[in-house]
């Protein structure tokens, strides 16, 4: 996974889709996880981007993503043309 620099993640309630992709943009992964599972996985991570709708389980996330170095982008609905 040393090959992944962004990570897109659909929230959920208690599962998440994760989809990551290398610098060329080729899909390395795709995968689902619990909250907890989800927090354990990006602890283990190397440092990267991950992109997530903005909401409000989204700050919360963003926070604990990016207290372990993580960059975190989060897009508005409005601005993303793949929910629209």
């Amino acid at each position: 996974m040393q090959d992944v620099t962004v990570i897109g993640i659909d929230l959920g309630k208690r599962s998440f889709h994760l989809h990551g992709q290398d610098k060329s943009g080729k899909a390395v992964f795709r995968k689902k996880v619990l909250r907890q599972q989800l927090i354990e996985f990006f602890s283990n991570l190397h440092v990267c981007s991950e992109v997530m709708e903005a909401s409000a389980g989204a700050h919360f996330i963003a926070h604990k993503l990016a207290s372990f170095g993580h960059q975190i982008r989060l897009v508005s609905r409005r601005n993303s043309p793949a929910l629209s």
